[in-house]
């Protein structure tokens, strides 16, 4: 066995595409994009007779001048070998000593399930101090949950494990002509213009358009990035045919309210011109498997549900490309509805989405005053935060 702290990354990237625990957070192609958070990838890899068994893309980072390393979604290899797991893991600890880090961070794709406490206590035996399987948002470098959609099944079947809210939004978009299509580099300032309307409700700091080209130059054919706009001829066309139908001379009620509707889609097309744009999303595809990384809406179109549209569109899409699995990338866990928090876990398994809950986040303390001084200055800046926006409100 050899290690390799810096692998060919053209091998490197397709090892962990075919493996198991594949994920796009581990592919150099995104180590490339997370320079721009001022992160250091390093693409460590374990090799049996100079074949790569094992990687680790490996977030070098310095906040408070405190060094740490970052394993964004864990390890790539085979987790029963508990040999390698452990020989590569105390190779990267050897490093990290060198290299005077002061802690490892790692967290998981690995499923929790009956089988998973054999890999965290492995990790426990290792020195690994597991955050555990707290509540709602514990403040993890990454979500512990998501939500999937099995696209497996025909698409039929799908569509019919939709709630009846999501049916009606179906309904309501083709009264609206909502049209979804596939968009192009040149358009990614429109998911900007969205995530920054987004950023103004709930504080918080938005990407720069920089960030987003890096990231669909980086995965390229991987980046799947769409738009859905608003065709207000269309919709005034639909809406004036059933507003002069007989299908409300019983119904006045309805008939204001489509008349209403009217006058609200002329409003918009005398303001916005045709064919407006109202949300964006953008996704990656891997091996049969996809994620929902960004996905936002106009908030003056709110009503039309549009961020549905994108989701029924990529649904569709994916299903055409043969990926099997459509991951809504994460909420808080909570499946209570009595929650504040629960609103998000309602939206998303609305379209029949699974939770799935990963086994979370360990850390390895390699120097404890450095590493007690990066909590504490941590707590301090996230206490900061939280009065800066108390106080804008």
């Amino acid at each position: 066995m050899e290690f390799i702290a810096n692998v060919d990354l053209e091998s490197y990237d397709q090892f962990i595409v075919k493996n198991k625990y594949a994920h796009y957070t581990k592919l150099s192609k995104y180590a490339s994009t997370k320079k721009q958070m001022g992160y250091k990838a390093k693409y460590c890899a374990m090799l049996d007779e100079g074949q790569i068994v094992a990687t680790a893309t490996i977030y070098e980072k310095k906040q408070y001048l405190v060094k740490y390393y970052y394993i964004q979604m864990g390890l790539c290899l085979d987790y029963s070998n508990i040999n390698l797991l452990n020989l590569f893991l105390n190779e990267i600890q050897q490093m990290a000593i060198k290299n005077k880090v002061s802690f490892i961070k790692l967290s998981s794709n690995i499923i929790r399930d009956d089988n998973s406490d054999s890999i965290v206590n492995n990790l426990k035996s290792l020195g690994y101090i597991h955050k555990g399987y707290t509540y709602g948002y514990d403040g993890s470098f990454d979500n512990r949950h998501t939500l999937v959609i099995d696209l497996d099944k025909d698409l039929d079947t799908i569509k019919d494990q939709f709630s009846k809210t999501r049916k009606a939004t179906i309904k309501k978009q083709n009264l609206y002509c909502i049209e979804t299509s596939i968009a192009s580099k040149d358009e990614l300032n429109i998911l900007c213009e969205f995530e920054k309307q987004l950023s103004l409700m709930k504080k918080f700091k938005v990407h720069d358009l920089s960030y987003f080209e890096t990231l669909y130059n980086n995965f390229n054919d991987n980046i799947v990035f769409a738009i859905s706009r608003v065709d207000f001829d269309k919709s005034l066309e639909k809406l004036d045919i059933e507003i002069n139908s007989k299908k409300f001379a019983k119904d006045l009620e309805a008939l204001n309210a489509k008349k209403k509707s009217y006058q609200q889609i002329l409003e918009f097309k005398n303001k916005y011109g045709n064919n407006y744009p109202i949300a964006a999303g953008l996704f990656i595809t891997i091996n049969g498997y996809s994620w929902d990384l960004y996905l936002y809406n106009h908030k003056e179109f709110n009503f039309m549900s549009a961020t549905d549209a994108i989701h029924i569109f990529m649904i569709e899409h994916m299903k055409s490309k043969d990926v099997k699995t459509y991951d809504m990338c994460g909420y808080s866990g909570i499946k209570d509805s009595l929650d504040l928090d629960y609103g998000l876990y309602m939206y998303k398994s609305s379209f029949g989405a699974q939770p799935i809950e990963f086994i979370g986040e360990f850390t390895l303390i390699i120097n404890l005053n450095k590493y007690t001084l990066y909590k504490k200055l941590t707590r301090l800046h996230h206490k900061v935060k939280r009065k800066v926006k108390q106080i804008i409100k």
